[in-house]
């Protein structure tokens, strides 16, 4: 398990990571870059869209 802060903290372990995760639990009200703005990220990233995701 892997847990981060921020949506930034999130990005970072996914692009420092050769393995994926299997499924990401969300919080919509994050501080420095929120839960809908990682979402986007996360989904318009070829690698990482197929990652399921509970909000």
């Amino acid at each position: 398990m892997l847990e981060a802060q921020n949506g930034e903290e999130a990005l970072d372990i996914f692009q420092n990571r050769e393995e994926f995760l299997d499924l990401i639990l969300l919080d919509l009200n994050m501080p420095r870059m929120g839960g809908l703005e990682f979402l986007k990220i996360l989904k318009s990233n070829e690698k990482l869209k197929h990652i399921p995701v509970v909000i």
